[in-house]
Parts: C-alpha cells; sequence; structure tokens
C-alpha cells in the first residue's frame, strides 16, 4: 500500500528590518531552517489540536526543501492531516528566535507540482534581492540562494 502525500509550499516572512544578507547566507543552512519548521509545526500542532491530532500530523511530516534566503520551504504530509498540518505551520511565530510569520503559499498533490510553485517563488525572491542590492552586493547570498535552489531538483 502506498501512503498519498500533500505538499506543502511555505513562504517565510519576517516582520520589521529585512535580515542582513551576510546573516540570509549563514542562515540559509537548510538542515538547520528544516529542523526548526518541522519542530515549531509539531509542537503548534499539540496546542492547536491536542495529542492525537497532532500525532496524525507530526507522524508523516517532513520538510524536504528549505531556503533561508529566499525564505522559501516545502513540507511533505499525509493527505488526511494536510489542513492540520497547514493551520499548525500558519500558527508558527518563532523559528531560531526569531519572529516570523508563514504562510502557505500552495497545497500540491504531487512533488512535481510542490516543486514548480516553489521555483516560482525562489525565482519572484531571487530578483527582488537582485533588485535591492544592485546585483554585485549580494552575491553570497545569491550564490547560497540559487546553489539552495538546485536542490528543488531532488524533491521531484
Amino acid at each position: 500500500m502506498r501512503f498519498k502525500n500533500r505538499y506543502l509550499v511555505l513562504s517565510l516572512r519576517y516582520p520589521g528590518a529585512a535580515p542582513p544578507l551576510a546573516d540570509a547566507a549563514a542562515s540559509s543552512t537548510s538542515g538547520a531552517l528544516a529542523a526548526a519548521i518541522a519542530a515549531g509545526v509539531r509542537s503548534n500542532a499539540v496546542a492547536l489540536f491536542g495529542d492525537g491530532a497532532a500525532a496524525a500530523a507530526g507522524a508523516a511530516l517532513s520538510v524536504r526543501y528549505a531556503n533561508g534566503v529566499t525564505r522559501v520551504a516545502v513540507a511533505r504530509v499525509e493527505r488526511g492531516s494536510a489542513r492540520l498540518a497547514a493551520r499548525a505551520a500558519e500558527a508558527v511565530r518563532q523559528l531560531g528566535g526569531r519572529d516570523v510569520v508563514v504562510k502557505v503559499a500552495a497545497v500540491a498533490g504531487t512533488a512535481q507540482g510542490a516543486r514548480r510553485r516553489a521555483e516560482a517563488l525562489d525565482v519572484t525572491a531571487m530578483a527582488g534581492l537582485r533588485r535591492r542590492t544592485g546585483g554585485g552586493g549580494a552575491s553570497k547570498a545569491l550564490r547560497a540562494a540559487e546553489a539552495a535552489a538546485r536542490q528543488l531538483a531532488s524533491l521531484a
């Protein structure tokens, strides 16, 4: 029997001032960001829906892609608990000690669909980063974002 999944494309926004580019490049380690997102969603699922629903939502939750520079993440959840996981993700208010607003940008039924939506968000974010910095000052952060964006190919 195969498990049916849904993919949540998450958009992370940090209220107030944008993080410095050096900090953004350093925070782009996808493993640490992915772990923080997963932990936040699981803890909010317990707080919002109780132990039983949290077990259903959190058991199959895995963050498959996270990019700290473009602030995009993709989480895989079980189909039956996709709504619970989406609500728990939107209730996350802090990641790594920083205030954050998490929005579910899209829900996809396949990894390929999630990849297309995440790529579109990544391209938009990288274009904005190039515009804000004039292209030259953000080379380290931009390289980190592009390297992380190449990981999207392994999602599908």
